[in-house]
């Protein structure tokens, strides 16, 4: 999946989303819910970041490493894939 088709479906996801949240529980509860989604990649995505539907949304790029032992005990890591968490609150 490319790059900029990955951003479109996250955009989607998310709005979808606040399209199903009803304001008027919002305002009984006196409180948002904490929207979090993880996505795997291969490799550093952008997600989005801004305003969407009442909430302020921003995303985190964590990268996922495989380590393992070297025959001199030294630690050798290396990124094996991306973990793209989107955040609105």
């Amino acid at each position: 999946m490319t790059e900029k088709a990955l951003i479109a479906a996250v955009a989607v996801a998310l709005l979808a989303s606040f399209a199903t949240y009803d304001p008027a529980e919002a305002r009984r509860s006196r409180g948002k819910d904490v929207i979090e989604k993880h996505y795997i990649t291969d490799r550093p995505v952008r997600g989005f970041s801004g305003f969407a539907g009442g909430y302020y949304c921003d995303y985190r790029r964590v990268p996922n490493r495989q380590c393992t032992v070297l025959a001199d005990g030294r630690e050798s890591c290396r990124i094996v894939n991306w973990t793209l968490t989107q955040a609105c609150y």
